[in-house]
């Protein structure tokens, strides 16, 4: 729904962020009581405030998706040059002929 956001995704962003109620209040430029009433469902942001937390986790989560496959490329990327070096010090042993 556009303009609300559930508490558990409030906290999710805070996580991701790693940031507390006070520095996250401090985004939206309101108290940490404020944030602690979001986390908790007693009271909500603003639409426009909602928009931007959503727009913030996916921005997390795409953003989390692409250091998973920086570290999957970097991982290739050592096991062949792994397999470079063994290759180079077998060679140098005389290894295999």
């Amino acid at each position: 729904m556009i303009g609300r956001i559930e508490p558990s995704e409030i906290e999710a962003l805070m996580d991701k962020l790693v940031l507390n109620n006070s520095e996250f209040g401090a985004l939206f430029g309101v108290t940490s009581g404020a944030v602690f009433n979001w986390c908790t469902g007693r009271r909500a942001p603003t639409p426009f405030m909602a928009e931007l937390m959503k727009l913030g986790l996916r921005l997390s989560e795409e953003r989390a998706n692409y250091l998973e496959l920086d570290k999957v490329i970097l991982r290739q990327g050592a096991i062949k040059a792994f397999a470079k070096y063994v290759n180079a010090i077998s060679a140098e042993m005389g290894v295999g002929e």
